[in-house]
C-alpha cells in the first residue's frame, strides 16, 4: 500500500488541525516523540518530546500520514515522502519483497535510516533515491 507522508518542521500538530478543519477530517493515531521507548540508539532531545512522531488525518475515505520528522543529518527534514507498506502472504515474503525493492531504490541513492527492526515494525527504514525522492519502507509486525 502506498500513502503520502508529510514531514513538518515542528508544526505538524498545527497543520493537522488546519487540514482537519478544511476537510472535515479526523486526527487518529497521534503519537509524540516523548512516548517512544528510551533507546541510546535514538535519543530524544527534550525540545522535541512534545513534537508529533506520527499521526494520520482521515478524510474523504482515505488518509494521509504526517510527522514532525525528528532530527536528520543535523536538521529537521520536511517535505513529502512516499510510505510503502509491504503486506504479503507471510512476514518472510513481505521482508524479502521489501529488501529487494530497498536494494533496487538504493542504487545511486542514500540510506537515511537503515531498514531494520523497530519497536513498531518488523522492518522500517528511509532512503533517498537517485532522483531525490524519499521512500519510507515498513513491514508490519
Amino acid at each position: 500500500m502506498i500513502r503520502p507522508y508529510i514531514m513538518f518542521n515542528g508544526n505538524c500538530e498545527e497543520a493537522l488541525n488546519f487540514y482537519a478543519g478544511a476537510f472535515g477530517g479526523q486526527i487518529k493515531g497521534l503519537r509524540r516523540f516523548g512516548s517512544i521507548p528510551a533507546s541510546p540508539d535514538f535519543p530524544i532531545p527534550p525540545e522535541i518530546r512534545d513534537n508529533i512522531l506520527h499521526a494520520e488525518l482521515h478524510f474523504r475515505g482515505g488518509f494521509i500520514m504526517c510527522s514532525d520528522g525528528g532530527e536528520n543529518e543535523g536538521a529537521f527534514c520536511d517535505g513529502v515522502r512516499i510510505s510503502v507498506e509491504f503486506e504479503s502472504e507471510g512476514p518472510e515474503q513481505a521482508e524479502a519483497e521489501a529488501k529487494q525493492a530497498w536494494g533496487a531504490l538504493l542504487g545511486g541513492g542514500k540510506e537515511v535510516m537503515p531498514l531494520q527492526p523497530t519497536f513498531f515494525a518488523r522492518l522500517h527504514g528511509t532512503l533517498r533515491d537517485k532522483y531525490g525522492v524519499y521512500w519510507m519502507f515498513t513491514v508490519d509486525k
